[in-house]
């Protein structure tokens, strides 16, 4: 379970299956979206270029690249819909995301120009899923579900 002040509520497989469903769902599309590009580029972690610090173990960082943000990617797709979904919380929500992102900076992991990139990418494949009606018939489906459940 995940209590999300940002969303009010606690968002699980459990207590919102149909929105576990969609995100999983699109997790492959917004992967896809970014690890295709990653290796075109092939840019360098920054802690590799310049020996700073990362606030993650290194080995786990080291044979993937930096451009672009794949959890900022993943934490802006997810805002996005949550957002979507909970509009009441759409502030709180976009604001969690931004931040998701700008820690990676600030953690060593990312450059901010592939964070950038990150949410770039997040918000086209946002907007191309909803040109899929299978997509904007699990939309709805998770916003009856939130609509149901109290913030």
């Amino acid at each position: 379970m995940l209590a999300s002040p940002a969303a009010g509520r606690t968002l699980s497989a459990a207590a919102t299956p149909a929105l576990a469903k969609l995100l999983a769902k699109m997790r492959g599309d917004v992967a896809a979206a970014v690890n295709t590009v990653k290796p075109v580029y092939a840019r360098r972690r920054p802690f590799l270029v310049d020996d700073d610090p990362v606030c993650q173990p290194r080995a786990a960082l080291e044979p993937s690249f930096d451009h672009l943000s794949g959890h900022t990617g993943w934490g802006t797709s997810v805002s996005l819909i949550l957002a979507e979904l909970i509009p009441t919380r759409a502030t709180a929500l976009l604001a969690q995301a931004r931040d998701y992102g700008d820690s990676r900076v600030i953690c060593g992991a990312h450059n901010a120009s592939a964070v950038a990139a990150g949410r770039q990418a997040a918000a086209a494949v946002i907007a191309r899923l909803h040109g899929d009606a299978a997509f904007r018939h699990d939309l709805d489906i998770a916003r009856q579900e939130l609509a149901r459940e109290p913030e």
